[in-house]
């Protein structure tokens, strides 16, 4: 299935027809919510050319930075899989008022809260590095098997570091955030996660 970017086109008048909705009585749409993967590449990697193309996924995925056999992808293309488990909440809105007592939202403010509890050297030496203020590109699927981040990705800032809890049940983590800001009508265009598929 190929991948689709949404475009929205704002009205331009206050009354202009709504956009169609879809609710099922007897067949809901719904999935499972927790992110359990963000996929991160430097800043500057190149985009996908179809980000539910498994094959594209397959020549850019590396835990260790080398270029997998017969990948035409450069190294600052590759693309690590951290394991994780995170929530996205809604963004927080900065709105401005204007003349004649109007109000326009000027920006949408994200965060992906994040835990990662395979805590090792090799983890922690990645987070260091990305906490020295690089911006990262970043794309995350859900338990319900999606992945969102569209072609492009979000250029987000990745803020992570070592957490160590009281209690003998307690488990040491690396957690954080990753966050972007966009204009209040950028959503994250999603599709089915192809990560694992066949090619």
């Amino acid at each position: 299935m190929a991948f689709t970017p949404v475009v929205i086109t704002c009205p331009e008048g206050c009354d202009d027809d709504l956009e169609p909705v879809s609710f099922d009585e007897c067949n809901p749409s719904v999935s499972a919510s927790e992110i359990n993967h963000i996929y991160v590449a430097s800043g500057g990697a190149a985009d996908f050319t179809d980000v539910s193309d498994p094959t594209e996924w397959a020549d850019r995925l590396s835990q260790d930075g080398s270029v997998p056999e017969g990948s035409t992808f450069l190294a600052i293309d590759l693309i690590r899989e951290l394991t994780v488990i995170a929530d996205k909440p809604a963004p927080t809105i900065t709105s401005k008022d204007i003349s004649n007592n109007r109000t326009i939202d000027v920006q949408a403010a994200y965060v992906i809260n994040v835990t990662v509890d395979d805590f090792n050297e090799i983890n922690q030496k990645f987070f260091q590095t990305l906490n020295c203020g690089s911006r990262a590109k970043i794309w995350y699927s859900t338990l319900g098997g999606l992945l969102f981040g569209g072609n492009t990705g979000r250029k987000a800032q990745v803020k992570v570091y070592p957490s160590l809890g009281r209690g003998n049940t307690e488990i040491a983590t690396l957690s954080g955030t990753a966050s972007w800001k966009t204009l209040p009508t950028d959503f994250d265009d999603f599709t089915t996660n192809p990560i694992g598929v066949a090619a």
